[in-house]
């Protein structure tokens, strides 16, 4: 069985870039958060490198993930 290829609309990106973008997705096909459109990947990516360039700050930690066991 062969995907689809997702077809959603994008921003104006150069050819090299789409094709980067698909391979990130078919990459992370299956993960534990399912397929990714190309938006949800172009929203993982660049809050990636946004937050690894102190642009944004990380999430908060779930406060349960914090506990201490015991």
């Amino acid at each position: 069985m062969t995907a689809t290829p997702d077809l959603s609309p994008i921003p104006d990106l150069d050819e090299d870039l789409i094709n980067g973008l698909d391979r990130f997705i078919a990459d992370r096909d299956g993960a534990p958060a399912g397929h990714l459109s190309r938006n949800d990947a172009i929203n993982a990516i660049l809050r990636e490198w946004l937050t690894d360039q102190n642009y944004i700050h990380r999430p908060p930690a779930d406060p349960e993930d914090l506990e201490e066991p015991g």
